[in-house]
Parts: C-alpha cells; structure tokens; sequence
C-alpha cells in the first residue's frame, strides 16, 4: 500500500499531477549494432509483421533485422499507416 506523508494535501488545487497519454505505437524497436530487434505491439502490427516480414527472423524478442534492412522495414510500417518508436521513449 502507498502512503503520502501526513504534511501532503493531495486534495488542495494544484496536488494533482496529470501526464500525457502515451503516443500510441504499433512497433518499438531496439538496436543493437549490427541488428535490430523489432516487435509487433498491436493486431495491426501483428498482422503486417506476420505478412511481410520473412518467418526465419522471428524470435522470442521480436523479429531481428539486419541493420542495412532497417530502413526498408520502417518505410513498409509507414506506408502502412503503423507507428514505431524507438524503446524506452
């Protein structure tokens, strides 16, 4: 259970901290160098990986991409109307 010190009012105007709503993404992706690993996060996105990415580079992680192919695959999300983002932003 979380506790607030007793000194705080979260009820006085202003306590209340709001974030903005994550941007919706279909893919996120990692780079590692050489490679990078590209995961699926929606249907739709599932859906266009599993049509167009070949089944050899599916992983546990996602699917790996070689680096000289990474553009290719990002244009073909684009174009699709899919969002990816890199991780961790």
């Amino acid at each position: 259970m979380f506790h607030t010190p007793a000194h705080k009012n979260l009820t006085a105007p202003g306590a209340c901290v709001t974030y903005p709503a994550p941007a919706a993404r279909d893919f996120s992706f990692a780079d590692h160098g050489n490679i990078v690993i590209v995961n699926a996060l929606t249907p739709a996105a599932k859906a266009w990986a599993t049509e167009r990415l070949p089944e050899t580079a599916r992983s546990g992680f996602g699917y790996v991409v070689e680096h000289r192919y990474f553009a290719d695959v990002v244009d073909g999300i684009d174009e699709a109307g899919l969002v990816i983002e890199r991780e961790g932003r």
